[in-house]
């Protein structure tokens, strides 16, 4: 995957998901600026489009999920 080693090599992150759907990666990651977000953003535009999101609060953190059977 050409994406991964950049991923690996980046110490802002702090989650990577493989997912289906219209983006093939949603990234979590922890920056102290906008400046070193637009810097990120600006590495990541190499490898093809680029859509953020930022997120304003959490509603449900980690939760255990119940067996349903």
């Amino acid at each position: 995957m050409i994406i991964a080693k950049p991923l690996q090599k980046s110490d802002s992150l702090s989650g990577c998901h493989r997912v289906v759907g219209n983006e093939c990666y949603i990234l979590k990651a922890v920056l102290p600026s906008m400046q070193h977000l637009e810097g990120m953003m600006e590495r990541f535009l190499q490898l093809g489009a680029v859509e953020v999101s930022i997120i304003l609060s959490t509603v449900v953190t980690d939760k255990a999920i119940q067996n349903q059977s």
